[in-house]
């Protein structure tokens, strides 16, 4: 894999005289190695790497055994040694030196299976999270706040969702980032239940004042996992305290669980509205075409070939879940280990048919076969229902159809207004009122379950 040839002559034109500093000759061929190679390789093989020089004109670059073999394998240490040599303006002598990771592996697995157990959990970045429609908001706000800490209107940040969507990843993120961007911050993660036991423990121990020193001397505090902290009076009341100093005192405060502020109603009301004084940012399952990026990038991060029509297959039919989602994907390559090591849709349909409650999940529900079904049912065309008429019997097929478009096709309170037109808090208005009145109206219960039994969804 050989450098372009102006590439390298546009490298070297800037007026750089290497003086003997390897650790900045490192990063200059760390940033053209980032802007040649696709993303995924980048991360997986270059970015876990560590110099070490050797004295005169050598360095080992070292790495797990996994990250040196996909050096070598991809055509990537040719180019480190050529970009070393370039931008030094002599020869350096590079050794990829393999060390072992810090856990176990097993003794000579299949091929296959190597690409999976050997490598090392890569740190949870803004750059390996696949964006889509359901995580979009969450994204973009939680990058914001990564780069500018406690500025903006998003603080607090509240990203919330069911579990196994990239919640822990996006609050891991901003902590790597703010790390890496804003240095000289103090930056803390922890879950409710550590919040909650590291609490009690200073309590039991007469620390009290060196646990709170340390929560609120957080320039940006992450706190993942929220739900877990309902209905524990002392601490909730600890959390409130905490909060409220951070907020004061323009910290910036993440936060993340698996359902909004008001439905966390085990919380003193003060807490909640509190949460919601910032931006809520919420994560759904994403759609099939999420799906197959989340499995192509995986794919290609281990560096397993795998066909097209097998990774769209898993994505159709495989778990929303992204955390089950890539659980599906191991699950086959483990098996392709322990079988000839052929990869393909036939492998992944005999693996996984059955495997999630009698068989793959069927696809979601979509949004606009749930625009049709309410439009047959209550005889009006698509313009009425999407439309701003008043009239009664119009309003309650609109506000239905919104209510099964959240519940059951799963779209954001946003995505579901813009093809209403409307502002999402008038979305939420009107899936609130359709689950209020669900108990106490029997026509309304009935035209729901008949709509969710066309859609197969009942």
């Amino acid at each position: 894999m050989g450098a372009p040839v102006g590439r390298v002559g546009q490298f070297m034109s800037d007026q750089y005289t290497f003086d003997g500093d390897f650790q900045d000759l490192w990063k200059r061929v760390r940033d053209e190695l980032e802007s040649r190679l696709p993303r995924a390789k980048h991360t997986a093989f270059v970015r876990p790497l560590a110099l070490e020089a050797r004295g005169g004109d050598a360095v080992a670059l070292k790495g797990s055994q996994f990250v040196i073999v996909g050096l070598k394998k991809h055509g990537i240490a040719p180019l480190v040694k050529e970009l070393f040599d370039q931008c030094a303006g002599r020869e350096i002598s590079i050794e990829f030196l393999s060390v072992p990771v810090e856990r176990a592996v097993p003794a000579a697995p299949p091929p296959v299976a190597r690409a999976i157990t050997e490598v090392r959990t890569p740190p949870e970045t803004f750059e390996g999270f696949v964006v889509g429609s359901s995580n979009e908001l969450a994204f973009h706000a939680a990058r914001r706040v990564a780069r500018e800490p406690g500025a903006g209107p998003y603080n607090p940040l509240f990203i919330y969702g069911p579990s196994g969507l990239g919640k822990t990843h996006l609050l891991r993120a901003i902590q790597n980032e703010v790390g890496r961007l804003h240095p000289t911050l103090v930056v803390r993660y922890m879950t409710a239940q550590e919040f909650s036991e590291e609490f009690i423990h200073s309590l039991q121990s007469s620390r009290i004042n060196q646990f709170r020193s340390r929560i609120r001397s957080a320039n940006v505090w992450l706190l993942d996992d929220i739900q877990f902290i309902e209905k524990r009076g002392k601490t909730t009341e600890e959390l409130y305290h905490s909060f409220n100093q951070l907020h004061q005192e323009g910290r910036q405060i993440v936060l993340a669980a698996d359902r909004p502020p008001h439905a966390l109603s085990a919380l003193e009301e003060r807490l909640r509205s509190r949460f919601e004084g910032g931006l809520l940012a919420e994560v759904l399952p994403p759609d099939t075409e999420t799906r197959k990026r989340i499995l192509e990038a995986k794919a290609e991060v281990e560096a397993v070939p795998c066909p097209p029509d097998m990774l769209e297959w898993i994505a159709v039919n495989g778990p929303t879940n992204v955390r089950s989602l890539i659980g599906a994907f191991n699950r086959v390559i483990a098996f392709a280990s322990m079988l000839d090591g052929r990869i393909d849709i036939d492998l992944a349909r005999s693996v996984l048919d059955g495997q999630f409650g009698g068989g793959v999940e069927s696809p979601r529900v979509s949004g606009e076969q749930i625009l049709d079904a309410c439009c047959r049912h209550f005889d009006v065309s698509r313009g009425a229902l999407l439309g701003s008429s008043r009239i009664r019997s119009l309003v309650r097929a609109r506000h239905v159809a919104m209510f099964l478009m959240r519940e059951v096709a799963g779209e954001s309170f946003a995505g579901i207004g813009h093809r209403f037109n409307r502002h999402h808090s008038s979305v939420l208005h009107a899936a609130e009122k359709v689950r209020s009145q669900l108990e106490s109206d029997e026509d309304l219960a009935n035209d729901i379950q008949q709509i969710r039994r066309e859609l197969g969804s009942d």
